[in-house]
């Protein structure tokens, strides 16, 4: 049986699934931006050890 399993982010999937279920939330999408940004510039900071996403 061939199987392919992929959390539906990244180049697979066009759809953020983690922005559109905090948008759920009141403010949920703004705080998700903010976190997303930080995410971002802990990644282009090079910080060792850190896993972006």
């Amino acid at each position: 049986m061939n199987l392919i399993c992929f959390d539906l982010e990244g180049p697979l999937a066009p759809q953020d699934n983690a922005y559109e279920l905090m948008k759920l939330f009141p403010r949920g999408g703004k705080i998700f931006e903010v976190i997303s940004r930080y995410d971002d510039l802990l990644t282009l900071e090079g910080r060792p050890d850190y896993e972006p996403g």
